[in-house]
C-alpha cells in the first residue's frame, strides 16, 4: 500500500488569528502575545490576505517609531507583503 503525500492542508492551521492593516500596533501586539504566536495574517475587509505581521514587523515599528516618530500607529505601512505562500492542495 502506498502512503499518499502529504500536503499543505494536511497540517495548516484553520482557526488562524488575524490583523487588519489599520489595527493599532499595540493592540496587534498584544493579539499575538495573548496567542503566543510570532505573526499572523493581514487581512482587508473582505478576508483578502495582505501579507504577515510579525515579531520583525513589531521591532522595525516600534524603533521607526521611537527614532523617526512615524507617522502612524497602524500597522499597515509595516506589514511584510513580500511573503511566500502555498495552496492547500
Amino acid at each position: 500500500m502506498t502512503k499518499q503525500p502529504t500536503i499543505a492542508r494536511d497540517i495548516m492551521a484553520t482557526k488562524l488569528v488575524t490583523l487588519t492593516p489599520e489595527m493599532d500596533v499595540f493592540d496587534a501586539i498584544d493579539r499575538l502575545l495573548k496567542h503566543q504566536i510570532s505573526g499572523a495574517p493581514v487581512v482587508d475587509r473582505a478576508g483578502n490576505f495582505l501579507g504577515v505581521f510579525s515579531e520583525s514587523c513589531s521591532i522595525s515599528l516600534l524603533v521607526a517609531a521611537a527614532y523617526d516618530s512615524a507617522p502612524t500607529n497602524q500597522i499597515g505601512p509595516f506589514v511584510d507583503r513580500e511573503v511566500a505562500t502555498v495552496s492547500p492542495d
